[in-house]
């Protein structure tokens, strides 16, 4: 296909040209939104992506792809909602994917959509919604051993806190823990920054950091069930 060489206008072009012949051809719907979301068109590619799970839906249970699929295919759309500022509707796809995956024991999925509508509903001022959307992230990440997602959703949940106006100690555990797990950054400028992020909230708690550092485990306990 022309999306494998790199010929991403003409891959649209094909895709759109095939679904106003045929509407019907549900996968064409599919890889048409992945071209539309990597030519950054997040708004149209969410639009056949939504195309796609309605088409989907339609299906008898037994022709219909796998939960993980349909489930991560549900956050692309969410993310592609999101970057096109249809927030709420971002945030109603980030808790169907979620439900979805917790009922189908996908418990990475379940995570990315947590810590995702998470992040939104921060923006949102959502602070309590957020908070507990961000310890169930962590809890599943622990709770398979996802020390890939665990590193970043440390970090994340360390900037909510740190952010929301929440005890900076609590935030300065959440980087400790992050930078524990610094291996599985994917390149040295996320190193560097989660370094930086940890040594200037260690300013802002000095007389306790160091006590902190050296045991951070109680902290990271409270904050995994911190309630304002």
């Amino acid at each position: 296909m022309a999306a494998q060489f790199d010929h991403t206008d003409e891959a649209i072009e094909s895709w759109n040209r095939a679904i106003a012949l045929d509407p019907g051809q549900t996968l064409a719907h599919l890889y048409l939104a992945g071209a539309l979301e990597g030519s950054g068109n997040a708004q149209d590619a969410a639009a056949h992506y939504k195309a796609f799970l309605a088409a989907i839906a339609r299906q008898p249970a037994s022709k219909r792809p796998p939960p993980e699929k349909t489930i991560a295919i549900l956050i692309r759309m969410a993310d592609c909602l999101a970057h096109s500022s249809q927030k709420a509707e971002a945030i109603q796809s980030y808790q169907l994917a979620a439900k979805i995956a917790g009922e189908t024991n996908q418990a990475k999925l379940e995570s990315v959509a947590s810590v995702n509508e998470a992040a939104l509903q921060a923006e949102n001022g959502k602070s309590s919604e957020a908070l507990q959307l961000y310890q169930r992230a962590l809890q599943l990440d622990d709770s398979i051993g996802d020390q890939t997602s665990s590193v970043e959703d440390w970090l994340a949940y360390g900037r909510f806190l740190e952010n929301s106006g929440f005890p900076e100690r609590l935030a300065y555990a959440c980087f400790v823990k992050s930078k524990s797990l610094q291996g599985f950054l994917p390149d040295d400028s996320q190193r560097k920054y989660l370094a930086d992020l940890t040594q200037q909230a260690a300013k802002q708690i000095a007389s306790v950091a160091g006590e902190i550092r050296r045991n951070p485990e109680p902290t990271l306990r409270e904050a995994l069930a911190f309630r304002p």
